[in-house]
This record gives structure tokens, sequence and C-alpha cells, in this order.
């Protein structure tokens, strides 16, 4: 169970990174 929650968050803040990135590069633009 640990390991399951432990990938979720770690995707979760995966996705949120991907989602920073785009908007940095939206405002680059």
């Amino acid at each position: 169970m640990v390991v399951i929650l432990y990938n979720d968050t770690a995707f979760a803040n995966a996705r949120v990174n991907v989602q920073r990135t785009r908007r940095k590069v939206k405002d680059r633009v």
C-alpha cells in the first residue's frame, strides 16, 4: 500500500511539474 501511495504522489507531482512547465512555455511565447 505504501508503495502505491508513493507512486501516486510522485505521478501527481509529475503532472503538476508538467503543467507548470507548459505555463512557462506559454508565457515565453
